[in-house]
């Protein structure tokens, strides 16, 4: 029976992805050429269907895996992992076909485009929440420290455990999630380039050079500032413990990494992407690195580290999921497992890199829409408005509702994600704890104030008067005009020739109304 469950499960699953990857196939494929007797609503309900199916074929095979260890479920257990599989496993699926769809702006008639957007929202919540309903009625079960590589060639299997020394090739999970964070955040970073331009692959050269610098700079600050007095040391010896290069053996910093990431990538920007507003795109990219950080703290989940010296009973931290609190039991009980062990008296580590997980996309959210969005200067700009009687005029009004300088929310980033260390890093184990971290942090609220006040007095003293780089102007004036009309511009090098449609008659004064668009 557990055989046969595992095997029909995973033959759903694998079909119903694949006929859904088919059928979106052929859906984009008919979307792009217009074909008007393609019938929508059919493609979409079928897609739909076999996103349903996935969610049984997942669940059986949840249930055949346990089954076949002879593990006795609960009732409570069974329930909450029907309940979560059968809606996680769609919801995931029917996320990444609705994005495809979104993504790439499809020929679709209105009804169905409202569809995809509404469902693609909502899929994102119903994965994260019904994925961790299902992880309730799995963790009890499971034996920790879960794995944290996949193995090739080893004794012990495909997937290998802290602490493991197979000598066998591995892909750790952590690279996993740095790369997975790194590839989101691009993701996100041109869609929104795209809503703007018209045309993706605008940040492909900005991400190749950024993403590699980022891992660079926090291989530099982990090894010349957090050990400085180790890595200082190296004989030049391939095979030390402390040489630099070995990147394999861990040791990565995400403030070198962030900030060497954003120095690159602004400087290809403002030197090679001339076709891009500089500071429309800093506000649109650097937030978003926060989303990065967040995922790849689970890279430091499955590695045991980044967790609290103090401990907490089991049963406290109702916002912490199940398994992550038992990981963090595994620090210290390797080879837990909750259902035999018992877990009415533990203790668990603090996952402070839970905590950042949570602050680092709360950081982001916060930035986009409070700063980036103006969302708060609107809100003050309403209010003294109110409490002025409407005395002062549109242009105050205006004014104080874009107040925040553009390419201020790098500053944010920074004093943002220094909050963050400065918080966090006193509370860590103290294998973990460097106090060049909470110097840094400190430096970088600084560094972050600094942004905002220079952007600000370029914004609104220096800029009115001497406006610099007025050429790059129509080098991304084509892409827009185009993105207006809904057309695209085959190339850069068509940006930069082609003009405006409508330019502004010249006169005797100067224009001040769009130079803050020169950078």
């Amino acid at each position: 029976m557990p055989l046969f469950l595992i095997i029909f499960g995973a033959i759903l699953l694998v079909a119903s992805l694949g006929v859904s990857i088919f059928k979106v196939t052929t859906m984009v494929r008919a979307y792009k050429k217009h074909k008007e007797e393609q019938n929508q609503s059919k493609d979409l309900l079928f897609t739909g269907i076999s996103t349903i199916v996935s969610g049984i074929g997942g669940t059986l095979l949840i249930f055949g895996l346990f089954l076949n260890k002879e593990i006795p479920l609960e009732a409570g257990s069974i329930a909450l992992i029907v309940f979560g599989g059968l809606i996680f496993f769609p919801s995931i699926t029917w996320f990444v076909y609705s994005f495809t769809l979104k993504h790439l702006k499809l020929d679709m008639n209105d009804k169905i485009k409202g569809i995809v957007k509404l469902t693609n929202v909502i899929s994102v919540f119903s994965s994260i929440i019904f994925f961790l309903l299902m992880m309730e009625g799995v963790a009890p079960y499971l034996t920790y420290p879960l794995p944290n590589d996949v193995q090739f060639g080893s004794e012990n299997g495909i997937l290998g455990k802290p602490g493991d020394n197979s000598g066998a090739f591995s892909i750790a999970f952590y690279a996993i999630c740095i790369l997975s964070g790194a590839v989101l955040v691009y993701a996100i970073c041109d869609h929104r380039m795209y809503k703007i331009y018209g045309k993706h692959g605008m940040l492909e050269s900005v991400f190749l050079t950024a993403f590699p610098a980022g891992i660079i700079g926090a291989r530099l600050w982990y090894c010349f500032v957090l050990e400085f007095d180790k890595y200082s040391k190296w004989d030049g010896t391939w095979e030390a413990a402390n040489n630099p290069f070995a990147i394999w053996d861990g040791g990565l910093a995400i403030m070198g990494g962030a900030l060497l990431g954003m120095i690159v990538g602004i400087l290809w920007v403002i030197f090679v992407k001339k076709q891009i507003k500089i500071r429309e795109a800093i506000d649109i990219i650097v937030p978003t690195i926060l989303i990065a950080q967040a995922v790849g703290r689970w890279g430091n989940f499955f590695n045991l580290e980044v967790f609290g010296a103090a401990y907490i009973s089991i049963g406290e931290g109702f916002w912490i999921p199940s398994f992550v609190k038992y990981n963090m039991v595994a620090i210290d009980v390797p080879g837990f497992t909750p259902y035999l062990d018992g877990t009415a008296n533990t203790l668990y580590h603090v996952p402070l890199f839970y905590v950042e997980f949570i602050t680092n996309l709360a950081g982001y959210y916060f930035i986009r829409y409070l700063f980036e969005a103006q969302l708060l200067f609107k809100g003050i700009s309403k209010l003294t408005y109110k409490a002025s009687k409407g005395k002062y005029s549109e242009k105050t009004y205006n004014t104080i509702a874009t107040a925040f300088p553009k390419g201020g929310c790098a500053g944010m980033y920074l004093i943002w994600y220094g909050f963050t260390r400065l918080f966090l890093e006193p509370l860590r184990s103290s294998q973990y704890e460097y106090q060049a971290s909470s110097d840094s942090a400190v430096l970088l609220i600084c560094l972050g104030v600094g942004v905002i006040a220079l952007l600000a007095v370029y914004q609104y003293a220096i800029e009115p008067k001497y406006p610099f780089y007025k050429s790059r102007r129509k080098k991304y004036e084509a892409l827009e005009a185009a993105a207006a009309k809904g057309e695209t511009v085959a190339n850069e090098e068509a940006a930069e020739k082609e003009e405006k449609p409508a330019k502004v008659a010249k006169t005797n004064k100067k224009d001040t109304g769009s130079l803050n668009d020169d950078l």
